[in-house]
């Protein structure tokens, strides 16, 4: 048996550990294989037998050039948020759906996609991102971080930004953001996941991957 891990999820890196050396953790970031056919090939040059897709939920292309490996592919995703009662959450399907009142004061962590969408919005925008977005809402403050984040810092990140909306992506997992908009009582407006190919196999955590492997 030999495995191709892709993704650079916590999920990734854990089940590297389940698997130690029949598996090779290929990191999204920082991995190019040079498109489907690419990773065909290194597939074969590596005598990869299944490929663990277990990039981040809206990481579609990898997906897509997996399924041209001409490998078994398991796919290994988190499951989305779970609302708790009370909670205010609106599902939509692209940042440009997202309804926000032009006074409004938006903890955006969606990253670089679709920001253009908000070129010309008139609310205030507090964007946390990894990297500087080539384009910004015009009220804003970019905040560059990379998570986990702490719940005591968010709650503080909102009280001092006096901010009124959360928008992010569902990507699933614990997520101190979410907690803190609950306890804050903020409105939450997510991005649906995308489809992806569809898969024979999927699981939700390392050791369900594992005992597949076994099989």
């Amino acid at each position: 048996m030999r495995v191709l891990i892709l993704g650079g999820t916590q999920e990734a890196r854990a089940l590297k550990a389940l698997l130690g050396d029949d598996a090779i953790l290929a990191l999204a970031r920082t991995t190019r294989f040079g498109g489907a056919d690419g990773l065909a090939r290194y597939v074969r040059e590596q005598g990869i037998t299944t490929i663990v897709d277990a990039t981040h939920p809206f990481a579609t292309r990898i997906s897509a050039n997996a399924q041209h490996a001409g490998v078994r592919v398991i796919r290994l995703e988190r499951p989305g948020f779970t609302p708790q009662p009370g909670d205010d959450w609106t599902y939509v399907d692209t940042l440009a759906d997202a309804d926000l009142p032009a006074d409004a004061r938006v903890f955006l962590t969606t990253g670089h996609h679709e920001l253009e969408t908000l070129r010309a919005h008139p609310a205030f925008f507090l964007v946390r991102a990894l990297t500087p977005p080539p384009v910004l809402p015009p009220h804003r403050e970019l905040v560059l971080a990379k998570g986990p984040f702490a719940l005591a810092g968010e709650l503080e990140l909102i009280e001092r930004h006096r901010l009124t909306h959360l928008v992010t992506k569902d990507s699933g997992g614990p997520d101190a953001k979410l907690e803190a908009a609950r306890k804050t009582a903020l409105r939450v407006i997510l991005i649906r996941r995308p489809l992806k190919p569809a898969v024979q196999q999927s699981a939700a955590t390392p050791g369900e991957v594992r005992l597949l492997l076994s099989d």
